[in-house]
C-alpha cells in the first residue's frame, strides 16, 4: 500500500476514534443520569424506536442521514450539507433560503415509519453538532445584539428584562457581553427568558433521550473533514468550497477569545452562568477555568 494513502487512513481513522470517544463520553454521563432519574429511561427507550420529531433535526432518509443542528454550531454548514445529500449541488452553487426552507419541510413532513427506521438502524448516521458553551454565548451575543440588526430591537422587545441591562457603553451591541452575561446570569435558569440562540444545547437536542451515534464539536471541524466526507460519502464539506484551511482560520484561538471577553465578567456571574449550561458542559466534556479563564474539552 502507497505510505501516504496508508497515513491518509490512519488519520481518517483517528478522527472516527475521536468523534466515537465523545459519544460513548455523552452516553456514559447520560446513563449516570439515567440512574439517578435526571432523565426517564422509558422515554430513552421509546425514542430509540419511534419517531418524536425535533423541530431542530435535520434527516435525509435516503442515506441515513440525520443531525441535530444548533444555532451559532455551524448550523448553515449543515443545513449546506444536508441539501447536497438529497440533491448534489453542483460546483458555485449559492445556497439560498429556499434550500434551508425545503430542509426544514422534509424533516416536518417525514412519516413516523421512515422516522422509527432512522432512529433504530444501527447504520443510520445520528449526529450533533456542539460548540462550548461561552463560545456559543459569545458568538450569539455578537451576531444577534449588534445595533445594527433589527433583530436586537427585537430581542429588547420580547424580553423586558433584558433592557434593564442595556445602555450606550459599547457603541456596536445594545448590551456590553459583561451585561448579556448579568442578565443571562439573572434570569436564565427559566428558559423563557432566553433567545432560541442562547438556549442550552442539551435543552435542544435532548442528547440523554435521542440515540445519537457521533458528536461532531464545531473546534475540530475543520479537521474532522476528512473523516466526514468518508463517512457520509460526499466529495466535499461546505467549508471547502471556500478554500482550504477556512474553517479553521474562521475559528481563531477560542481559549483567547473566551479570555477576553470573560476577562471583566464577575466570577460570581461565570459561575452562575457554568450552572446554566451544567449539562452543556458535562455531556460534551467542555470545561472553563474560572481562575485562569481557561476553556476546555475543545477537541
Amino acid at each position: 500500500m502507497d505510505k501516504s494513502m496508508q497515513s491518509h487512513r490512519e488519520y481518517v481513522f483517528a478522527q472516527h476514534k475521536r468523534c466515537c470517544t465523545i459519544a460513548n463520553h455523552l452516553h456514559h454521563v447520560c446513563d449516570a443520569g439515567i440512574r439517578q432519574g435526571i432523565w426517564e429511561q422509558a422515554e430513552r427507550v421509546r425514542r430509540q424506536k419511534t419517531w418524536v420529531q425535533n423541530d431542530n433535526f435535520l434527516v435525509v432518509p435516503g442515506t441515513n442521514f440525520m443531525m441535530c443542528v444548533l444555532p451559532k454550531c455551524g448550523s448553515s454548514s449543515w443545513h449546506w450539507l444536508t441539501r447536497d445529500l438529497r440533491e448534489p449541488l453542483s460546483a458555485g452553487h449559492q445556497f439560498g433560503w429556499q434550500d434551508r426552507q425545503k430542509n426544514t419541510q422534509i424533516m416536518q413532513d417525514l412519516s413516523p415509519d421512515d422516522g422509527a427506521k432512522l432512529m433504530s438502524n444501527e447504520n443510520a448516521f445520528r449526529g450533533i453538532s456542539v460548540r462550548h458553551p461561552f463560545s456559543k454565548l459569545v458568538s450569539g451575543w455578537n451576531q444577534k445584539l449588534a445595533r445594527e440588526l433589527t433583530y436586537a430591537s427585537f430581542l429588547l422587545e420580547a424580553y423586558p428584562h433584558m433592557q434593564e441591562y442595556a445602555d450606550d457603553t459599547d457603541k456596536l451591541h445594545v448590551l456590553t457581553f459583561e451585561n448579556m452575561a448579568e442578565y443571562i446570569a439573572a434570569y436564565g435558569h427559566d428558559v423563557d427568558n432566553l433567545d432560541y440562540h442562547f438556549l442550552p444545547m442539551e435543552y435542544l437536542c435532548q442528547p440523554c433521550l435521542y440515540p445519537y451515534n457521533y458528536v461532531i464539536k464545531i473546534e475540530s471541524m475543520g479537521n474532522d473533514q476528512n473523516w466526514l466526507t468518508h463517512e457520509l460519502n460526499v466529495e466535499r464539506m461546505p467549508w471547502q468550497e471556500k478554500g482550504p484551511g477556512y474553517f479553521n482560520a474562521n475559528q481563531t484561538n477560542p481559549v483567547n477569545i473566551l479570555r477576553t471577553y470573560f476577562k471583566n465578567v464577575k466570577r460570581e456571574t461565570i459561575l452562575k452562568l457554568m450552572d446554566i449550561y451544567y449539562y452543556d458542559f458535562v455531556l460534551f466534556g467542555y470545561t472553563f477555568d474560572v481562575d485562569t479563564l481557561t476553556p476546555g474539552g475543545l477537541v
